[in-house]
């Protein structure tokens, strides 16, 4: 329950404290004193959107806290989670400043927090309701929730809003693959003919390099070999002369051998004698060489038409070996994913026909769950509405089949008949502003006992209704404040008359200093009486007073 609510700066609350009970509060005063402004802050402690026509004129921000007493254990394992530890006590205080620019400073015991951390517990601490409230009851999807919480379906829900977001999933990525499958069937074709040409190219690495020099010796051979004969001759002479540089230099060392005595000649001998050596090395050098040539395998066509193969493909896919590769795997992986995605559609088509078929089942365990839980509520309802002066009043709830969504496959819709002889019609088609107030009443006293929330605020519940019937809403407002905290803002004094505690709110005018606030006070008993008859027509204030004590 909330037992603080401080306002500063809020319209025109320069500065307001409000102490609440159990029970039935009820808030009363003149139109435009500041009831409304009091729903304004507690909304932005429940994480509402700030507005800047809020804050006080000639001030920099407002400022809200609310001290809250909850033993809720569903709030307390929500604020853990969130990291808020509450060291195992029961208050809470929340707090919010907010500025002309926007900016927000929320606290919750002291530490800070974000204004969705707000809005996200604010569901554990009260539930607020104001006139636009009523209409959402005339929405289908709020009636389907109505009965699901009746019912207690969160478990079989959840399981179901589970399978069914992941259906989604698999439904957009099959769909995604079989819009795109097209273009890459077409886009396959084209890598499978990229990926045999590179491949029977059979390209190595520095082949070009090692083709180009093979066809420069090739087309040098024939001046090569002459060079390489005549070189040969003179090394070595030939059959019919026997003067060769092998013979001369064989000579000479043997001179020089003979010259021991005179160091200055004989130094040259070992020189002569590695000059013969290295001829001698030459000499087999070139004979190799000119094997190697008679011996080649590949001729010049061959080459081309290699050397061409290998310019056709840089010209298509790089100009060095690695680009060409690098361009080869990536249309490897490309012809592999295509494979993988045609594959992948066929997994998927039956991921998503198990999971359709999941989700019938734990749809029709909804519907039958929802029908079992409609016909207990439609007789609480009509026995509630009774006792709120509709005493003719027919209620029923149709339930049709739909295409499976995040709430299963049914669509609900309360039907109605407030007068006798008249048929059911959807909500929307009947109810006036009244019945529509004492309906939402009903269904918030229906879920009173099964709701973990301990305070339920109704901004203006007596809309479209009055004498009796406010009387009989005033009653069920009371029964509903034993089990649960009641703030209620009320221009019925048959409500107000039924209170625990009676907050007037009024607007006060400084010609001083030209400034309006707002203030409150707690009536007692006497004040209560006037207040009251204030609501009724402050000129039978005598003679209603007996009724007001009464």
């Amino acid at each position: 329950m909330i037992s603080e609510l401080y306002i500063e700066n809020v319209a025109i609350i320069k500065e307001m404290d409000i102490i609440f009970d159990n029970g039935l509060t009820v808030f009363t005063g003149e139109s435009g004193s500041g009831k409304s402004i009091i729903i304004e802050s507690i909304n932005l402690i429940m994480g509402g959107k700030g507005d800047r026509g809020l804050i006080r004129n000639n001030s920099k921000s407002l400022f809200v806290s609310a001290l809250f007493k909850s033993t809720s254990s569903q709030l307390k394992d929500r604020l853990r989670e969130l990291g808020y530890n509450l060291d195992n006590k029961d208050d809470i205080l929340i707090s919010r400043e907010f500025f002309k620019d926007s900016k927000n400073i929320c606290k919750i015991n002291g530490k800070p927090c974000t204004v969705s951390i707000l809005k996200d517990i604010s569901i554990y601490l009260m539930s607020l309701h104001g006139q636009y409230d009523n209409q959402s009851i005339l929405n289908n999807d709020m009636q389907l929730y109505f009965i699901d919480k009746y019912g207690k379906h969160d478990n079989l829900l959840l399981a179901y809003k589970d399978t069914f977001k992941k259906y989604q999933i698999t439904k957009r990525e099959l769909e995604f693959l079989l819009e795109n499958q097209k273009v890459m069937l077409q886009k396959k074709d084209f890598l499978e003919f990229q990926i045999k040409e590179i491949k029977d190219a059979s390209l190595k690495q520095d082949e070009e390099e090692s083709l180009i020099s093979k066809r420069k010796i090739l087309l040098n051979t024939q001046k090569l070999k002459e060079n390489m004969s005549k070189a040969l001759l003179l090394i070595n002479g030939n059959q019919d002369d026997n003067i060769s540089l092998i013979s001369t230099l064989h000579n000479l060392k043997s001179c020089l051998s003979k010259c021991t005595d005179i160091k200055k000649i004989f130094q040259f001998f070992s020189y002569v004698k590695e000059v013969e050596y290295n001829i001698e090395d030459l000499y087999s050098e070139i004979m190799s060489s000119m094997e190697d040539i008679e011996c080649q395998d590949t001729d010049i066509n061959f080459i081309e038409s290699r050397l061409n193969v290998i310019n056709k493909i840089k010209k298509k896919y790089g100009e060095e070996y690695k680009d060409i590769m690098n361009f080869y795997q990536h249309a490897v992986d490309q012809l592999n994913q295509i494979q993988f995605s045609s594959d992948n559609i066929e997994k998927l088509r039956k991921q998503m026909n198990s999971q359709i078929n999941t989700l019938n089942d734990l749809a029709d365990q909804l519907t039958e769950k929802r029908r079992q839980s409609s016909d207990s509520f439609i007789e609480k309802v009509k026995d509630s509405l009774k006792n709120l002066e509709m005493p003719h009043i027919e209620f029923d709830i149709e339930i049709k089949k739909c295409e499976l969504n995040l709430t299963g496959k049914d669509i609900l819709n309360f039907l109605i008949s407030p007068n006798l002889g008249e048929p059911l019609k959807p909500l929307s088609k009947i109810v006036s502003g009244g019945e529509m107030s004492r309906i939402m009443l009903t269904i918030k006293t229906i879920f009173a006992d099964n709701d973990f929330i301990d305070t339920i605020i109704f901004d203006e519940i007596d809309t479209g209704i009055s004498g009796s019937t406010s009387y009989k809403v005033g009653l069920e407002l009371k029964k509903l404040s034993q089990s649960k905290q009641i703030l209620c803002i009320t221009h019925s004094a048959q409500i107000a008359a039924l209170s625990d505690i009676h907050i007037y709110i009024e607007k006060i005018t400084d010609t001083d200093i030209d400034q309006t606030f707002a203030q409150i006070s707690i009536l007692d008993l006497d004040q209560r009486k006037h207040e009251i008859s204030r609501i009724l027509g402050d000129t039978f204030i005598k003679e209603k007073l007996p009724f007001i004590e009464n």
